[in-house]
């Protein structure tokens, strides 16, 4: 199978055929939506991005991201990932303004001196579309993000552009610093809200999680949601957005 060739390459080989997909723009993006529970509205998606090889298997982001960040190309992914999202978010809200999509940034370019200012600039001509993109960031990487980087975050914020945390595993969180930062939405996985508060230091309960986000004027979304028992339980949660 296509999949089975990827894992056959050496790490080598792997790097050239991720190069190689991004000079030639093979890079594909899915979107995944976020709705509003119950009514299950569509009120967001997320961009996932994918690389083709030249054979046509998909080399997915965990496979990709191993190899393409020591190797300092992150930028470049993050980089064909925004024009892509851009140009679909001028495609989408020609037909509705109420969606807004998120657009993954890794910690690598956040930080990246070269690609950022780029970044900033190309955002600063498309500021109309403030309303409609969400960047999303690892917890990692703003924890990691230094003096430079939270400057870079709070530059987007004030082009108008929310913010949105992802991979959170540490709940012990400054949520009045994370909202300054200019942070309104936070992703946290089903599993964690419905059995690992404790765990994740959480200062409260599952079932108040909400409302101290919501004070802090930060948006919960409940992601990999896989089934209907899990949407009952959020649903007792008062959580009102789920992703998977």
């Amino acid at each position: 199978s296509a999949r089975g060739y990827l894992d056959t390459l050496g790490e080598p080989e792997l790097l050239e055929t991720i190069r190689a997909s991004l000079e030639e723009n093979r890079v594909d993006l899915y979107l995944q939506p976020i709705v509003s529970l119950p009514q299950r509205k569509l009120r967001f998606y997320e961009a996932l991005s994918r690389l083709r090889a030249e054979n046509g298997s998909v080399i997915m982001p965990a496979q990709y991201i191993k190899v393409a960040a020591p190797a300092g190309l992150m930028s470049v992914v993050d980089n064909l990932l925004l024009f892509r999202c851009v140009q679909i978010v001028r495609r989408l809200t020609q037909k509705n303004r109420d969606v807004g999509v998120f657009c993954n940034i890794s910690g690598d370019t956040l930080t990246d001196t070269e690609f950022f200012p780029q970044f900033l600039e190309y955002m600063q001509h498309n500021r109309d579309l403030a309303g409609q993109i969400i960047f999303e960031f690892a917890q990692d990487a703003v924890v990691k993000a230094g003096a430079k980087g939270e400057q870079n975050l709070a530059y987007l914020a004030n082009l108008g552009f929310a913010l949105s945390m992802d991979h959170v595993e540490n709940l012990g969180i400054d949520f009045a610093k994370l909202k300054s930062l200019g942070f309104r939405h936070l992703k946290l996985n089903a599993r964690t809200l419905l059995g690992g508060m404790g765990n994740a230091r959480a200062a409260v309960g599952p079932e108040d999680f909400k409302t101290l986000l919501a004070r802090n004027g930060v948006n919960l979304i409940v992601e990999r949601v896989e089934d209907e028992k899990a949407v009952v339980q959020l649903l007792d949660y008062a959580v009102e957005l789920g992703q998977g």
